[in-house]
């Protein structure tokens, strides 16, 4: 009898602890869920004032470059440049990632004819295609 009632108290303790995570995650979405807004506030807060220190370390350093040079065509040139600069590189990076999320090596497999012979097994063909 003692087993029968162990068995009992384990099976209750597992549901028990089951029932205790999953009201945990349910708390953990709520938060989750009462903390995104806030989170998107400030997200969209930030764009402005980096755009806004941008702007005014272009203009700081195009006024540098003038006092430097005594020349406003060569500051407006010279800040224009590295933001164009800043720019391609930021293109290439984003070129790059954009390549890596394609799946390329995915298509490049599924777009070979088949030409291996059908009684090889699964594993080594697979293998071959990820080398």
């Amino acid at each position: 009898m003692s087993l029968i009632k162990r068995l009992e108290r384990m099976i209750a303790n597992k549901f028990g602890i089951t029932a205790d995570l999953f009201h945990l995650f349910k708390l953990e979405a709520k938060l989750a869920g009462m903390t995104l807004p806030s989170f998107i506030i400030y997200l969209g807060l930030l764009i402005p004032v980096i755009i806004s220190l941008w702007l005014s370390f272009m203009t700081l350093l195009g006024y540098f470059v003038y006092l430097s040079t005594q020349q406003p065509i060569f500051a407006v040139a010279a800040v224009f440049i590295l933001n164009l600069l800043i720019t391609i590189l930021l293109l290439i990076g984003l070129k790059h990632r954009w390549q890596e999320m394609s799946f390329a090596r995915t298509r490049d497999c599924l777009k070979k004819p088949e030409t291996e012979n059908e009684s090889e097994p699964t594993e080594e063909r697979t293998i071959a295609i990820h080398k």
